[in-house]
């Protein structure tokens, strides 16, 4: 299965957590590097389960969202059956989902397919809808004031689902330059023994 269907394969993983060996961001990684590709948790797409939505190509499940209970996601899908969620406003009044859950949803960028491409500012946006007043400190872990970079955006992801569709989190730190040694363990295959 894992050499001829490896999307249904680690779909069918993913779907069996919490299995108690290996965590749904190592099944990812492993799944990558042998060509699957998967996309986001998505308002009008995403089902409990994650699904394989083409060849070699899986949808992130609701159930990898953290806080949100399985009654409260089967409702939100069957909401959406009745007609797809048009916008973040659309979303938020109708899908029931509770406030910490919509933050998190937000950071992790979940809104983009709704015309949200920056996670703050689905956030913020979210904030507006729910008349959220701060009383103090603003309750997130997260700097709402600037755009999260590469880096930045798959830990939230991470804190959301513990996955990210945008790969590892050290992936982002060699995108943004980090120097994080010489070789990858891809070079490994062309490295004498020693070097």
């Amino acid at each position: 299965l894992k050499c001829h269907h490896p999307a249904e394969f680690v779909a069918a993983l993913l779907n069996s957590q919490p299995m108690g060996f290996y965590a749904p961001h190592t099944l990812m990684d492993d799944a990558r590097r042998h060509g699957v590709e998967f996309r986001p948790v998505s308002p009008n797409h995403s089902a409990w389960d994650y699904t394989v939505e083409a060849p070699g190509v899986v949808r992130g499940g609701i159930r990898s969202v953290y806080g949100l209970a399985r009654a409260r996601a089967e409702a939100w899908v069957r909401e959406r059956q009745t007609r797809p969620f048009e916008s973040l406003r659309d979303f938020v009044a109708r899908s029931g989902v509770r406030a910490e859950v919509l933050h998190r949803l937000a950071l992790a960028g979940v809104f983009e397919e709704l015309g949200w491409a920056h996670p703050r500012e689905a956030l913020w946006e979210i904030l507006k809808l729910q008349n959220y007043e701060f009383p103090g400190e603003a309750p997130f872990q997260y700097d709402l004031f600037k755009n999260p970079n590469a880096y930045e955006q798959v830990l939230k992801e991470y804190a959301a689902t513990g996955t990210s569709v945008r790969g590892h989190p050290i992936g982002a730190l060699r995108a943004l330059g980090y120097p994080l040694g010489r070789h990858t363990s891809a070079d490994l295959a062309r490295l004498r023994p020693g070097q």
